[in-house]
């Protein structure tokens, strides 16, 4: 698939801030992004780009691509950049990475000033909480979806939740509170309300 990237080259530069999405599937899904040369293509030129974590994280959601060269020869006008998406089993929801290109070491051409940057939403086709239910999910049958067995379901939201490092900590600083509330009243939990 082809989608156009930000124009990157003008005379006088011009760019704008665009938005891709790709799902997450198997086998790896690899994006081919379409890199624009606008203005005169009478002359070589080359930029430097590279890829950067929003809240996608380079290894786990996508390879990274550290900075690379595009060339663009004599007469070329379009180049495409391919990235490649890692499928994952674990639910992450809708994640993000960014493509930018840098305007400071551009050779033969002006990369605008503002809107250098490429975003890529990375949509994640696991289901929630766990690919565990994924059997009571496919086609989203409502019968089949009520079949899910609970204790499942919440072991699976746990399992989630606690795979969260911020979800982990807040979790255990309250369980530890709580025995030592409990530990104060002589071991006897209050019912609510009181």
């Amino acid at each position: 698939m082809s989608i156009p990237l930000p124009r990157f080259f003008t005379t006088p530069p011009r760019l704008r801030r665009l938005f891709f999405c790709v799902c997450d599937t198997a086998p790896p899904a690899q994006m081919r992004l379409s890199m624009v040369r606008l203005g005169s293509s009478e002359r070589e030129a080359k930029v430097q780009y590279s890829t950067f974590d929003m809240s996608a994280i380079a290894g786990k959601h996508y390879k990274g691509i550290d900075p690379t060269w595009i060339e663009f020869k004599i007469g070329e006008t379009s180049k495409d950049v391919l990235l490649d998406v890692i499928p994952c089993d674990s639910f992450d929801g809708t994640v993000e990475m960014g493509v930018y290109i840098n305007e400071s070491n551009a050779v033969g051409a002006d990369v605008g000033k503002y809107l250098h940057t490429c975003t890529v939403k990375i949509i994640d086709t696991a289901v929630f909480p766990s690919n565990s239910l994924a059997e009571y999910c496919k086609g989203g049958d409502p019968k089949k979806i009520k079949e899910v067995p609970p204790l499942d379901l919440v072991t699976g939201f746990i399992a989630l939740c606690w795979s969260i490092p911020v979800c982990r900590v807040g979790s255990k600083k309250m369980m530890l509170a709580y025995q030592y509330v409990l530990l104060r009243r002589g071991g006897k939990h209050r019912h609510y309300p009181p």
